[in-house]
């Protein structure tokens, strides 16, 4: 396991360059073989699906149908005491 050192690593999010695809993903070896083969040839028919790369899928529109315009208020998530300081160190 690698251990990050740096307090601000740089995260990137989505990534630009693909670096897994349908062959990384694992399959148990216990399974007889006719289903690995029926779940290798579902992982290529549906490679870009396993991929490591966003894209952006406009397939349809979706609307919310809302019961009311008014605003839901609720309250906070309470943070827990052992979490505190090391919150407040991070956000000063």
């Amino acid at each position: 396991m690698k251990v990050c050192t740096d307090p601000e690593p740089d995260i990137n999010l989505y990534p630009d360059m693909q670096t897994e695809t349908y062959r990384d993903v694992c399959i148990n070896l216990e399974l007889p073989d006719a289903c690995k083969k029926e779940i290798k040839a579902t992982l290529y028919k549906f490679c870009e699906v396993f991929s490591d790369v966003s894209t952006v899928i406009n397939m349809g529109e979706h609307h919310i149908q809302l019961t009311t315009s008014e605003p839901i208020h609720s309250k906070p998530y309470s943070l827990p005491y052992a979490l505190r300081k090391e919150v407040d160190r991070e956000i000063n």
